[in-house]
Order: C-alpha cells, then sequence, then structure tokens
C-alpha cells in the first residue's frame, strides 16, 4: 500500500505527466497545471511504522515486535525478560523473545548460548547437547522463540537452562520483521 500511495503520489502512473507537455509545447518554465496537489496519507499505526522502522534499519526506537504480542503471551503465563531478576532461582519459566544471537564456542563442550530480547531486556539461555539435538530447527532457524527451562541465578549472573524450544515465527507472520533482518 505504501508504494502505490507513492507510486501514485509522484505521478508515475500510465498518463502522461503535464511537466512533459508543457516540454513539448517549447515552455521554459513549468506552469501552474503542472504543479502536484498536497495529498495527505493515512497515519500508520504504531505497529506498521515499527515495522517500516525494521525493514528500513533494522530496529526502531518506536516499539519492540514482541510488545505487540505481550497481551497473548501474558495469558499463556510466559515471563518478561525484565523480570528474571525477581524470579526464585530453579523456577521452571517460559520466555518468548527474538533471538539476537547463537553462539557454540569451541571452549564449551558442544553447549549452546543464545541471547533473546523481548521488549522489557535480554535473556541469556543455556542450551546442552541433547536439547540442542531434540530442538535443532527452532534452534538454529527461528528468529522468534519461546524457550522453556530453569532458572539459574548466581549473584547478578542470569540464565536460563533450556529445556524445550518452540518456533514462534508464525506470529510475525506479514511481517516485514522476518525480511528485514538476518536473524541467524
Amino acid at each position: 500500500m505504501r508504494r502505490a500511495a507513492l507510486w501514485s503520489i509522484k505521478g508515475l502512473a500510465d498518463t502522461a505527466l503535464p511537466l512533459f507537455e508543457a516540454a513539448d509545447r517549447g515552455r521554459n518554465f513549468p506552469l501552474p497545471e503542472v504543479i502536484e496537489p498536497e495529498i495527505t496519507l493515512p497515519q500508520m499505526s504504531e505497529r506498521a511504522g515499527m515495522h517500516e522502522d525494521y525493514r528500513a534499519t533494522g530496529l526502531s526506537l518506536n516499539g519492540h515486535p514482541v510488545a505487540f504480542l505481550r497481551e497473548g503471551l501474558r495469558k499463556e503465563g510466559i515471563v518478561r525478560c525484565g523480570d528474571l531478576p525477581h524470579l526464585r532461582d530453579g523456577r521452571r519459566i517460559q520466555l518468548t523473545g527474538l533471538v539476537l544471537m547463537r553462539q557454540r564456542p569451541g571452549t564449551a563442550n558442544g553447549t549452546m548460548f543464545v541471547t533473546i530480547e523481548d521488549e522489557t531486556g535480554t535473556a541469556n539461555l543455556i542450551v546442552w547437547k541433547d536439547v540442542q539435538e531434540k530442538y535443532r530447527r527452532p534452534l538454529l532457524a527461528s528468529p522468534l522463540m519461546d524457550c522453556k527451562g530453569r532458572l539459574q541465578k548466581e549473584g547478578d549472573v542470569i540464565h536460563v537452562v533450556v529445556l524445550s524450544l518452540e518456533d514462534r515465527a508464525p506470529l510475525l507472520q506479514g511481517s516485514e520483521l522476518l525480511k528485514a533482518r538476518d536473524f541467524r
């Protein structure tokens, strides 16, 4: 829709532009008939604006994709990353977030570390080898992942030891986010 509106505003339709007609008649200056009228487009929704930001730059200062999903996630009992410091060590939790980073250092004996992000912050996930094998597809391919695991806190260091993973990318269907960022 955005492109169609721009196309129309710029006068790139199949009809001849008045400027060219005026030039063909040997006029040196544009006449009033070639001045385009001012067009007022409807306002984009907050979500659409955030998607366009991600499409253009890979980030947005006007919202986070997970924030638009939060009400449904809350009903599913999914906690926010920003709430982890306030939860009890050892508690089983469920998080959903955009995947920021996946790494498997050579010194970690096959353990994978994943960082996910929601609108409140980040969470660091520890994924043991057996869980990696069982949930390989969402672990390696999903831009939006759901994680069930056990909260592990040692001082200020907080991790979630992953028990299961689920691809939640379908929640972003139709979103330019899937095309705008390389989440892998």
